[in-house]
């Protein structure tokens, strides 16, 4: 037997080996854009209703604040404070939008999106390093 055939040989008794893998990463693969087709429906889901009732919130509170505002300056006019009633009202309303700014951007969010589609990746990778 020359290195040729011995060559030939050790390829062709190693194709059912190497089949198996190709077949391994495109089902990896499939499944991976399933499931990123999951995640982003979800994503997007939640961002909807995350809008939606952000909104709501908003304009309802936003109509609160108007009613209030109102009542207390019209039961403050006829006092000598009217103007701290006036000028403060304001005030502590840019402090309280403010400090919920500075709440909201140190809230800690959810996972970041697609986070089990790059988990799932990294597995997928470290399994193929080990094979090869």
């Amino acid at each position: 037997m020359n290195l040729l055939q011995f060559g030939w040989r050790a390829i062709t008794d190693r194709r059912p080996y190497i089949k198996d893998i190709v077949g391994d990463i495109a089902g990896m693969s499939r499944l991976h854009v399933e499931l990123f087709i999951a995640e982003a429906l979800v994503e997007k889901a939640r961002l909807k209703r995350k809008a939606i009732l952000s909104l709501v919130a908003f304009f309802l509170l936003f109509i609160a604040t108007i009613f209030f505002l109102g009542a207390v300056m019209v039961s403050a006019w006829d006092t000598p404070y009217r103007m701290h009633v006036l000028f403060g009202i304001p005030l502590l309303l840019a402090i309280a939008g403010g400090a919920a700014l500075a709440m909201a951007a140190n809230k800690k969010t959810d996972a970041p999106p697609f986070s089990r589609s790059a988990t799932e990746l990294k597995k997928d990778v470290d399994w193929l390093m080990e094979l090869l």
